[in-house]
């Protein structure tokens, strides 16, 4: 009898609408389960703010790398930009840092072909241009630009002290000798409902890359990277490609 009247108030009791708290719980919100409709999320993402990227350190040299983690050698100095709103009126907003990412892409001197794939000859201006030993510069879709070429933004404090946003590629390394420029492309994924193209681009100045016997050897690390270093972003400097010193038994 008693079960039967359990079962009875469990089935007169009234069904929860989405916007309503279950009085039976411990509930001290209302659930909220209301999303506003696609087209109205669509509109909002096309109006992304209007940046554009500067270098702040650009690389100017690169010793030709081969495919193994061993001879990997970065480009250096360590390519660094920064996003600056496209009008000096507007200040930064770095809410919108988790929504933008940048891309590099490899090209000629004169930015007529892209290189990050070898499918296009090396700069035939230059007479030191070769490959590295597993590359053959009339393969297809050879990759030469290598490392992580997409990259996330940083907010870091300048040398001023002042906060800005930042993109960092601390391990790009190149496999053709020769005379090359990279383009950095940025994004923000707020746009991506609509088609995401790009919101921003700049280019380096020209960056020689050499064969192992002609290369010059790396810079020493910038106060600019110093800072970010000391902030947590990794980024090589020379110590990270000396040789490691053999043990005294190996010598005798």
């Amino acid at each position: 009898m008693a079960s039967g009247a359990v079962s009875s108030r469990r089935a007169r009791r009234p069904k929860l609408r989405l916007d309503e708290a279950d009085p039976g719980t411990d509930a001290a919100t209302p659930v909220h389960l209301a999303l506003p409709p696609l087209e109205s999320l669509a509109r909002t993402t096309t109006q992304v703010p209007a940046y554009r990227l500067v270098w702040k350190q650009q690389p100017d040299r690169a010793r030709m790398s081969g495919f193994a983690m061993r001879d990997r050698r970065p480009l250096d100095p360590t390519p660094i930009l920064q996003v600056v709103p496209a009008t000096d009126s507007k200040p930064p907003s770095f809410g919108d840092a988790p929504y933008l990412i940048a891309h590099i892409s490899l090209w000629n001197a004169d930015m007529t072909h892209e290189f990050t794939c070898s499918h296009a000859q090396a700069d035939a201006s230059d007479d030191r241009s070769e490959a590295a030993p597993d590359v053959s510069l009339s393969s297809q879709q050879k990759q030469v630009l290598l490392g992580n070429m997409m990259s996330t933004c940083h907010v870091l404090k300048d040398l001023g002290g002042t906060r800005g946003m930042f993109f960092v590629f601390p391990d790009l390394a190149v496999r053709l000798s020769g005379t090359f420029r990279l383009r950095a492309t940025m994004y923000d994924l707020r746009g991506s409902l609509v088609g995401m193209g790009p919101v921003a681009h700049a280019d380096t100045g020209l960056v020689t890359v050499y064969s192992p016997r002609a290369f010059p050897g790396l810079s020493e690390l910038s106060e600019l990277g110093k800072s970010f270093t000391a902030q947590g972003v990794r980024i090589h400097t020379r110590s990270d490609f000396r040789p490691a010193p053999q043990d005294a038994t190996d010598s005798s």
